[in-house]
């Protein structure tokens, strides 16, 4: 009897200490990843090196509605944007990409989380969709009856992107070939796009902090932005 008891004290202590770690882990990351990158300085010597514009502001401004709106934030979570780059595309897009700070409510003690966003706004009116890596618990979705928007005609790209949309022949017109061709090349980086209103959202990962993550994220806008530029498609 007394040994089962210790060996249930034993598995709670551990349960606490492992739930103690998922609580740190994101901001120990993040350190880490920050440290290693060598922080803005770095990123600020890539950005003037690759056309960017770079702002860090003192007092950060509050993010724009449509950036929350995309990391479904709401204001009590006080999202405030610490660092800006911007670019104007050949194509005519303004293209910005933010770290994003903010609390997040789903931890308890509420913690500080950056994310990293890509924003083209293109001028353009796109219908709302949500363009993301298939994932396994997404096909389970799939066979509980979430309907996704269907590529019958582009199989590799209908295995490897997982299309959400209220207007599915809206979505389908959107992402013409000349834009899903341009998407696949970025499937591995796991990255979520967005479309909604005039711009095109790309939510990196928010431990990624560091020169090469922007590259890829400004990659993927651009890629995404001369696609749809090119084919005007009717949307």
């Amino acid at each position: 009897m007394l040994q089962s008891l210790l060996i249930v004290v034993a598995l709670l202590a551990v349960a606490a200490v492992l739930i103690a770690l998922a609580k740190l882990m994101p901001r120990l990351l993040q350190g880490l990843i920050r440290a290693v990158g060598g922080g803005n300085g770095e990123i600020r010597a890539w950005a003037e090196a690759s056309g960017w514009s770079f702002e860090s502001a003192g007092a950060p401004p509050e993010a724009p509605g449509d950036v929350a709106s995309v990391l479904d934030v709401g204001r009590d979570a006080d999202p405030v944007v610490t660092l800006r780059l911007a670019q104007r595309l050949d194509a005519g897009a303004e293209m910005e990409m933010l770290v994003v700070r903010y609390r997040d409510s789903t931890h308890a003690d509420a913690d500080v989380v950056h994310a990293l966003v890509g924003v083209a706004r293109t001028g353009r009116a796109f219908p709302r969709a949500s363009v993301l890596r298939e994932h396994l618990l997404y096909k389970v979705a799939a066979a509980m009856g979430v309907r996704d928007v269907a590529f019958p005609d582009d199989p590799e790209f209908d295995r490897t992107f997982l299309v959400r949309a209220p207007d599915a022949p809206a979505a389908q017109r959107l992402l013409s070939p000349s834009v899903r061709r341009g998407l696949l090349p970025f499937a591995k980086d796991g990255y979520q796009l967005e479309f909604a209103g005039g711009a095109v959202f790309v939510l990196g990962h928010a431990l990624a902090l560091h020169p090469p993550a922007f590259a890829r994220v400004g990659d993927v806008l651009a890629t995404v932005v001369r696609a749809l530029d090119a084919d005007d498609p009717a949307v």
